[in-house]
């Protein structure tokens, strides 16, 4: 991952509490005549379309991170060859505490 990407804010993801609260408000108030479900309808309608629009948002927002669409078999496969530069980066940087060691005696 590039150290330019820019990540969406946290809250974009923020999608499970008002999930549950909608469906806990459907639950506990469930309409008694019609005249009440067409309210609560309507009301429903709009929340329903403002939540499934901040999942289509999240959605986007995934779709758009660097390497989303990575197998795992690649993404164990770039781990690798980022252990094995590491391990290369470690024997360069002893080498050279080691040479410094020597230069300095």
């Amino acid at each position: 991952m590039s150290s330019l990407t820019v990540l969406p804010p946290p809250q974009t993801f923020e999608i499970v509490s008002p999930i549950h609260t909608f469906l806990a408000r459907i639950a506990a108030n469930p309409p008694e005549t019609t005249a009440q479900f067409q309210v609560v309808s309507k009301d429903l309608t709009s929340e329903g379309a403002a939540m499934k629009s901040k999942l289509e948002k999240a959605r986007l927002a995934m779709e758009g991170l660097p390497d989303i669409g990575m197998t795992i078999e690649e993404q164990e496969e770039e781990i690798h060859q980022l252990e094995e530069e590491i391990r290369g980066l470690e024997r360069l940087r002893r080498e050279i505490a080691g040479a410094r060691k020597k230069s300095s005696s």
